[in-house]
């Protein structure tokens, strides 16, 4: 498997993460690291399979390799931040990003839309966000989007088509497919087993 980055992706998380530009990558012959499997498949994955979590997903990936690549194969990995002592977000950017993130939640959602609501790079943001949630945000914005459609599965009359629409999934196959990983069941099975 071949992996590449955008220069201008990698490039601007350069500039938010380090303020720096031209970071070199160090040369890297050694055997191949766990990480960067981890998130190459994780990629493979999710674009085979259509997307759970869509852009959002794969740009909170991409952040995490350029971070990880940064850190440890960069001339400027002794100029990464380390941020062990922060507690996330304040409280009103994290309103603000949960607001946004629920009333947006039909769209294909991106990381960097969501970090500009709050004014952060992707990198802070995403990393803040977790530890102020316990959520990566695409893992958040999943977990938001079956909330959803288990109460409109419960309370309206809504086909699952319209229900996957409404919550954000590109179809509705898609859909029943992430529901049941979340719930065990189906959203059909679901919603016969809450109206009983």
């Amino acid at each position: 498997m071949l992996l590449s980055l955008e220069p201008a992706f990698f490039n601007r998380i350069i500039l938010e993460s380090v303020d720096l530009q031209g970071v070199e990558l160090r040369p890297y012959f050694a055997a191949p690291e766990p990480l960067i499997q981890q998130i190459a498949l994780a990629l493979k994955s999710e674009l085979e399979s259509g997307g759970m979590g869509s852009q959002l997903y794969i740009e909170s990936l991409k952040t995490t390799l350029c971070i990880h690549l940064l850190k440890h194969h960069s001339i400027a990995s002794d100029k990464i931040p380390q941020f062990s002592n922060h507690k996330g977000l304040s409280p009103r950017k994290l309103r603000q990003a949960i607001s946004y993130i629920h009333e947006n939640l039909e769209r294909d959602l991106t990381l960097a839309e969501i970090a500009a609501v709050v004014g952060m790079s992707m990198y802070h943001f995403s990393r803040l966000f977790k530890q102020s949630t316990g959520f990566a945000p695409h893992q958040y914005v999943l977990n938001s989007r079956i909330a959803k459609a288990k109460k409109l599965l419960s309370a309206t009359e809504k086909s699952i088509e319209q229900i996957s629409e409404q919550v954000g999934f590109q179809s509705q196959s898609h859909f029943t497919n992430v529901f049941r990983k979340f719930m065990g069941i189906t959203p059909k099975t679901y919603r016969e087993q809450v109206k009983i």
